[in-house]
């Protein structure tokens, strides 16, 4: 079969593919990873290899494909209109009103109902005075995710186990605006260039750390390049989009390439994986059946779900301390409580904020 390519960045079909649907599958498989990290029989059922590795390492591999195909939509964003402080602006417009709503949630509604039901904290007054502090002002200054002793012994202590990538998303918006203002961006040889050249650092020095001024900023060097790496491989999907061939022989090496990888040693899949998995992805998101699926989408609920379930998931075994729960269904009850936030989410808030920033999201 001859070889096809994907559309190309400057046609109207780069926005008719299933890129919602893929974002909604990458939210709900980060819901199933935290899901088996929570509940306390996670660990003790006994299954094949691959399904062990998806259960551990599900959640990482979502969060590496958002992050590609954060670089892929954003250079979009910047190609339609190529100006730094709008660039940054419609980014802040896109990521930090959920943000900052469900910052609000969490200290109005989390931190008391985890105080109302625990035993042994101070006065729920107290605690949601602390809590609306570290939540709202450190999060909004620092963008780290507070640890508050709500939870019992057994279940994390973040507030919300998802909070922490919000700041590394918005650093690789920053990172690319200052590629595209240098030129960077339109021509290969520097964008391939620096990615093989982090590419390289990552692989070779994957727990390297930096200065602790540094850390501060920018967050430990293991997150960091291994995020950043998958941002500009969503970069180069991009820019070089109409030079990437789209074949079933090619997606199924990729294919058996990733699946390799995901059960092979850590090594192997922190290489191939920057490599090959936004190049599949995306190539998978512009079939026609993920296209349609995602037409039919009312909306783009990922990031609401992805901001929302880890509290929701947290309440939930508190309040259900007597339940045996398995894997897939304290997911399933965590998803169908966790929806109606993230709707509410993206009609209240996120889409109220896009319409000011359209069309180039």
């Amino acid at each position: 079969m001859a070889g096809t390519v994907l559309p190309s960045a400057h046609e109207s079909a780069f926005h008719q593919n299933g890129l919602n649907l893929l974002r909604l599958i990458l939210a709900l498989m980060v819901v199933f990873s935290h899901s088996w990290h929570l509940v306390p029989t996670g660990a003790e059922r006994p299954l094949p290899t691959i399904l062990h590795q998806f259960q551990i390492h599900g959640g990482s591999v979502a969060v590496s494909l958002f992050f590609a195909l954060s670089g892929y939509l954003v250079s979009a964003s910047w190609d339609r209109r190529p100006a730094f402080r709008d660039f940054l602006k419609r980014r802040a417009r896109r990521i930090y009103p959920g943000f900052i709503a469900v910052c609000l949630w969490q200290s109005m509604v989390v931190v008391p109902l985890a105080v109302g039901i625990g035993a042994g904290f101070p006065s729920l007054a107290d605690v949601w005075q602390s809590g609306l502090a570290m939540v709202t002002l450190g999060s909004l200054g620092h963008l780290a995710n507070p640890q508050l002793e709500l939870f019992p012994a057994g279940i994390s202590h973040d507030l919300n186990g998802s909070l922490w990538t919000i700041r590394y998303e918005f650093l690789c918006y920053l990172l690319l605006a200052l590629l595209g203002a240098l030129g960077i961006l339109r021509r290969r040889w520097l964008r391939w260039s620096l990615f093989g050249a982090l590419w390289g650092w990552f692989v070779i020095w994957p727990d390297a750390e930096m200065p602790p001024a540094l850390t501060r900023v920018f967050g430990a060097w293991s997150d960091w390049g291994w995020l950043a790496v998958y941002f500009l491989g969503g970069v180069l999907a991009y820019w070089d989009t109409g030079k990437i061939p789209r074949n079933r022989w090619c997606m199924l090496l990729a294919a058996t390439a990733v699946a390799a990888a995901f059960v092979g040693p850590e090594a192997v899949g922190r290489a191939v994986g920057p490599l090959v998995l936004p190049w599949l992805v995306l190539q998978a998101s512009y079939h026609k059946l993920p296209t349609r699926l995602a037409n039919r989408l009312p909306g783009d609920f990922s990031y609401g779900i992805y901001l929302y379930a880890f509290p929701v998931q947290q309440l939930l075994l508190q309040f259900t301390p007597d339940v045996k729960w398995t894997v897939s269904g304290f997911t399933l009850v965590a998803t169908v409580l966790t929806l109606p936030l993230a709707v509410a989410s993206w009609y209240w808030v996120e889409a109220r904020w896009l319409r000011q920033s359209s069309p180039a999201t």
